[in-house]
């Protein structure tokens, strides 16, 4: 690839740029929407929110390797 002008470990440090681009919303939004699944209190759950906003990827992973508050309940008492 150099013949024309193309450098491959420039074309893959580019790719990796790019999909950690890519998966930086999605993994927010995912660990936005796992936290709102969570039972914790108010202030708790907003300062995770703050978290996983301002430090992209250190605050999602954080909230899965610490995993605060508890699951809800799926079931709503119904049969």
């Amino acid at each position: 690839m150099e013949g024309i002008g193309l450098n491959a470990n420039l074309l893959m440090a580019q790719f990796c740029n790019y999909a950690l681009f890519l998966l930086w919303p999605l993994l927010g939004i995912a660990a936005l929407v796992y936290l709102g699944r969570r039972r914790l209190p108010e202030t708790p759950k907003v300062l995770w929110a703050i978290l996983i906003v301002f430090v992209p990827f250190l605050g999602a992973f954080a909230v899965w390797i610490v995993r605060p508050g508890e699951a809800k309940s799926s079931e709503s008492g119904q049969s």
